[in-house]
């Protein structure tokens, strides 16, 4: 699609661009889900009664690690106490029970990303026409 100027009368007049095929549609959208889910997976992650937490690469791999200490301390009958900033930049204070909490939480917020994304794909290879790829919705569905 191109915006051409009529350099007689200064109009702009939009021309489409080429026609894309029903099979490269399904593979243009294969990777906007695809971008849609790791936006979706990096936009953080609640935990009930403590907050939102970053879920970019970065905090989930930083949330990985305090898990694991929280479990060593669990298991060694050792006290855990860990000071942890949320998407918000307030602090607070998590105790093993809530570090693993929130472990579970981001798992869990990465594994319906992917569920979204998968049936979105499936949809997306069934469709068998523009008709039907125009009604999947990319955007609505997502884990929040």
């Amino acid at each position: 699609m191109g915006v051409v100027i009529d350099c007689g009368t200064g109009q702009e007049t939009v021309e489409p661009g080429p026609v894309l095929s029903v099979a490269e549609r399904k593979l243009e959208m294969v990777e906007s889900i695809k971008a849609i889910r790791d936006t979706h997976i990096a936009g953080g992650t609640t935990v009930q009664g403590i907050g939102v937490f970053d879920s970019d690469d970065a905090a989930r791999l930083n949330i990985t690690g305090a898990v694991v200490m929280a479990q060593v301390a669990l298991a060694a009958n050792q006290p855990f106490s860990m000071s942890w900033k949320l998407a918000n930049n307030t602090l607070v204070t998590l105790n093993a029970t809530q570090m693993i909490a929130v472990g579970i939480a981001a798992g869990t917020h990465v594994a319906a990303c992917h569920a979204r994304a998968q049936a979105l794909g499936v949809a997306v290879q069934a469709a068998a026409s523009h008709d039907d790829l125009d009604a999947i919705d990319l955007s609505s569905g997502w884990p929040s």
